[in-house]
Parts: C-alpha cells; structure tokens; sequence
C-alpha cells in the first residue's frame, strides 16, 4: 500500500514535469519559428534595405556623374571661348598689323611719289625758268634790233600854197582840239584830215561821225 502511494506520488510529480517540459520546448519551438521567421523578415528588409541603399547609391552616383559631366562641360566650354576670343584678338592684331604697314606703305608711297613730283616741279620750273629767261633774251634782243630797224625818222608835213607854208601836224591838233570843246565827253580815237587849198581849209571826220572844219 505505502508503495503504491509512493509511485502514485512519483507520477503524480513526474507529470507535471513532462508538462512544464513539453510546454517549454514548444515554446522554444515557436520561438525558433518565430525567429526564423523574424530572421527571413529581417532577411528579406535587410535585401530590401540593400537595394535601396544600392539604388540611392545610384542615384547620388548619376547626379555626381552628371554634376561632373556638366562641369567638365562648362570647362570645355569656357576653355573653347578663351581659344576663340585668343583667336580672335590675334586675327584683329594681325589685321592691325596689315593696315598698319598698308598706312605705311600709302604714305611712304604718297611721300616718295610727292618727293618725285616736287623734283618734277622744280625741274619743270627751272627749265621753264631759264627757257622764259633764254625766250625773254631773245625777245629783247629781237624787239631792240626791230626797234633799230623800225626806228622812224622824225616827220612834218608842210603845204606849201601860193606863198603860204601850212603845217599839217597843227591842223590835226586844231581840228582835234576843235572837237573836243564841241564834244568834251567824248574821245577822239580816229580823225581823218582832208585838205583844200582852193578853200583854204582842211575838214575831218572824226570817229566817221563828227564832221568839222578848221581854215588854214
């Protein structure tokens, strides 16, 4: 009696035991699952976090890129502008330096070609100079020997009348005279003289207008 009492009392505290056990290892059990599961989770974000930690790497990488490129770009830019402006300002020196030595060349032409045609000038007028003074010495020479030659004697024309000596000359000069106490705004620029003895007079046309008379 006392022995089974002692084994019903060693089931009785074995059980609760087995229980406590049983429970504890499924409780592990769902606690193995539980973690499993909770570890494909964190796997699985874990994944999830990589890939867009991955793509956000991308993305920062493209903007870098890009950042870079547009960079490099401006560079490329600004360098090709600096070659461009150096082209340009060498191409406006050299096309100073051409108008400069055109400018020269023009003047240093029109400077020896204004020497040429001051030389010209000079020997021009020296030769026409000394041709003026060689034409006015033969012209001299000439108008004396003509004056030699063409040299008139004195003259005086006298009409001798029935006794009576008339100088012409003083007939000429009364009848000029005549006229132009008749006609004092008027000159006697041509006078003809005609002479009658028989009327012992002398008439004149003078300028073959005016007609006078002046007596012996």
């Amino acid at each position: 009696m006392a022995k089974e009492t002692k084994a019903t009392e060693a089931v009785t505290e074995e059980t609760p035991v087995k229980t406590t056990a049983a429970k504890v290892a499924k409780t592990v059990e769902t606690a193995k699952a539980a973690s499993k599961a909770t570890i494909e989770v964190a796997k699985e974000a874990a994944a999830d976090t990589k890939a867009a930690v991955k793509a956000k790497t991308e993305e920062i990488k493209a903007k870098d890129a890009a950042a870079d490129a547009e960079k490099k770009a401006k560079k490329e830019a600004a360098q090709e502008e600096k070659k461009v402006a150096k082209a340009e300002k060498a191409e406006k020196k050299e096309e100073k330096k051409k108008t400069t030595a055109k400018k020269s060349a023009a003047k240093k032409t029109t400077k020896e070609a204004a020497a040429d045609a001051k030389k010209a000038v000079k020997e021009t007028a020296s030769g026409a100079k000394k041709a003026v003074k060689e034409t006015a010495t033969e012209v001299k020479k000439a108008v004396k020997s003509a004056s030699k030659k063409a040299k008139k004697p004195e003259q005086m024309v006298i009409l001798q009348y029935y006794g009576t000596d008339v100088n012409v000359e003083d007939l000429m000069e009364r009848a000029i005279a005549q006229f132009s106490s008749q006609n004092p705004d008027k000159a006697a620029k041509k006078i003809n003289l005609y002479l009658k003895p028989e009327d012992r007079a002398a008439y004149y046309v003078i300028n073959e207008v005016h007609l006078g008379q002046v007596n012996f």
